[in-house]
């Protein structure tokens, strides 16, 4: 497989959707145990923080600093040919990234992050699947 875009330490972002709403930048971040909305896409998309529901949890971030979520939400998700509801995080924060998709939608996928090839891998039935980074 030929790569584009020769760095190979960049993240992985993918395009998408959420409820319909255009996304460019879903980081994919294996190191991370949840996924992660930022509430001001939440509003974007047109949903109400009524819809957030569940109880809040603490994230922990770099230099052991800690922020508690909002809550949590199943949004409905598209990414490449994958379409399901995933469960969010969401979060008041200022990021560079509309969603980040964490351990927990990666293995519901069954699908593996590549950084070097700036794509995300894996099977759909008995097809292979094969998502550019953007």
């Amino acid at each position: 497989m030929e790569v584009v875009i020769p760095d190979h330490r960049r993240p992985v972002y993918l395009e998408g959707q959420i409820n319909d709403i255009y996304i460019r930048r879903a980081l994919v971040e294996i190191g991370s145990s949840v996924n992660i909305l930022p509430l001001v896409v939440l509003t974007a998309a047109g949903v109400p923080t009524s819809k957030v529901v569940g109880s809040q949890i603490s994230i922990n971030g770099f230099g052991n600093s800690s922020k508690k979520t909002i809550r949590s939400i199943e949004i409905d998700l598209k990414i490449g040919p994958i379409r399901s509801f995933t469960k969010f995080y969401v979060m008041d924060i200022n990021v560079t990234y509309h969603a980040l998709l964490g351990k927990p939608w990666i293995n519901k996928h069954r699908l593996e992050a590549s950084t070097y090839h700036q794509c995300v891998k894996g099977m759909i039935g008995l097809g292979p699947i094969h998502i550019p980074g953007n």
